[in-house]
């Protein structure tokens, strides 16, 4: 973290309201004998001093040094977990992946995180769509997400007009994420045989 000018923490979202394969919870679909979960804490672990996991149900998690925060109104959707995170955060900076995204990218949040002097939230927007859970977001958005809630507004982007944002674009997103799979999430069935088909070719 030398090369970093804030203390950051990473934020794993565990939970959300979608029905996942086989019935089981985000985190718990198995990927190559290793959980979403523990395949998206093992990949950006590197650049946070401090691992976060907010969940619905933080008594079936638990993994080595990661703290775990119940959220703050369970079943409330993700804004309310970026809420329970910011609120939980030492550091300035909060850095979220959804734990059913087993593919998030080293490369990118590094270079995310080199942008996030100026802004309150830093994501990804291939094709002109907003990534919000492979993103960066300032404590000092805390606020924004506070009356947006309170609005009624539960969406992940629902505060950004409030908010500093810097969008990272193709171009960009093209040189850290080639194959484009970093923010591919374990919905179904379906998606995790693609998971292991694209592990397999990339073993």
């Amino acid at each position: 973290m030398d090369n970093v000018q804030y203390r950051y923490d990473q934020h794993g979202c565990a939970g959300g309201r979608q029905v996942k394969p086989h019935g089981r919870g985000q985190g718990a679909v198995g990927s190559r004998r290793e959980t979403t979960l523990q395949a998206c804490h093992g990949a950006p672990g590197w650049i946070g001093d401090e691992v976060l996991l907010t969940s619905n149900n933080p008594e079936l998690l638990a993994l080595d040094d990661v703290r775990v925060v119940p959220d703050a109104d369970p079943g409330a959707g993700a804004l309310n977990g970026l809420l329970t995170a910011l609120t939980a955060a030492r550091g300035s900076h909060v850095i979220t992946a959804a734990c059913d995204m087993p593919f998030v990218s080293r490369e990118l949040f590094a270079y995310m995180l080199e942008r996030t002097d100026r802004y309150d939230v830093v994501v990804p927007c291939p094709g002109g769509f907003y990534e919000p859970l492979h993103a960066i977001y300032a404590r000092a958005a805390l606020p924004a997400v506070q009356a947006a809630l309170a609005d009624g507004r539960k969406r992940m982007v629902s505060f950004f007009r409030e908010v500093r944002v810097l969008l990272i674009d193709d171009a960009a997103l093209k040189r850290f994420d080639p194959d484009g799979m970093a923010f591919f999430n374990i919905n179904t069935p379906e998606d995790l045989i693609k998971a292991e088909q694209y592990l397999g070719k990339n073993a």
